[in-house]
């Protein structure tokens, strides 16, 4: 049984938990799940960074057109 929550485990900690049977199979679920919410960050990270800079500079052309179709408040 854990002592320490599996979010506070390393990966090296979990992955020797998960090969090694250590785990019953509620923990061992859980386990794979934190490893694999771990592998997906950077890819989360990255898209919001692009959402992100896609939103500043659709908010900035709109500000220099006020005609444009998107832009709100202009009618």
């Amino acid at each position: 049984m854990a002592t320490k929550p599996l979010r506070r485990w390393s990966t090296d900690e979990l992955e020797t938990a998960i090969s090694s049977g250590r785990l019953d199979n509620v923990q061992r679920y859980e386990a794979e799940r934190i490893l694999s919410d771990r592998e997906r960050a950077p890819e989360r990270r990255l898209v919001r960074r692009s959402y992100n800079a896609a939103a500043w500079a659709l908010d900035g052309q709109l500000h220099c057109c006020p005609d444009h179709p998107l832009a709100f408040g202009n009618g």
